[in-house]
């Protein structure tokens, strides 16, 4: 299971949003990349692997849990 930590103080107005108006794409950001030819399926994986591990604003994600 992966840890929890506080939000800060630049992450906290953003998850209020996303909470209230949680089907507002205001915060979702898209793109593509076109890779022609063939690639190595284990490779690329890997370098995404690594992309992530580099940066952790790439792998957070923002949980509501309601207290009991």
């Amino acid at each position: 299971m992966s840890k929890k930590y506080p939000l800060s103080s630049a992450q906290m107005p953003i998850w209020l949003d996303q909470h209230l108006s949680g089907d507002s794409p205001l915060y979702n950001l898209g793109g593509y990349v076109t890779i022609k030819g063939e690639i190595d399926a284990a490779v690329f994986e890997l370098a995404v692997n690594n992309i992530l591990d580099g940066s952790d604003a790439l792998r957070v994600r923002y949980v509501f849990e309601e207290e009991t």
